[in-house]
């Protein structure tokens, strides 16, 4: 398994419409808000790396208040 930590900086006032659409993704397995220039970590869990890029280009990016996102490939998990 591959585990990723994904950091999502959300627009003004959408935080948490942006955590609970991320919530929802295959291959996400916990959200958290966090302070900071990111409003939100997403851990994800998936079965190969390149299914990473897919996740973050085809399914959070797109989502609705999303402004940046940041991907952290956990080494050692």
């Amino acid at each position: 398994m591959v585990h990723a930590f994904i950091l999502v900086k959300s627009a003004p006032g959408k935080d948490k419409a942006v955590e609970g659409e991320v919530s929802k993704v295959k291959g996400v397995k916990e959200t958290h808000p966090v302070t900071g220039p990111y409003d939100l970590v997403a851990i994800v869990e998936v079965s190969e790396l390149k299914e990473i890029g897919n996740l973050v280009r085809e399914k959070i990016r797109v989502i609705d208040g999303v402004i940046e996102t940041l991907t952290l490939i956990c080494v050692s998990c």
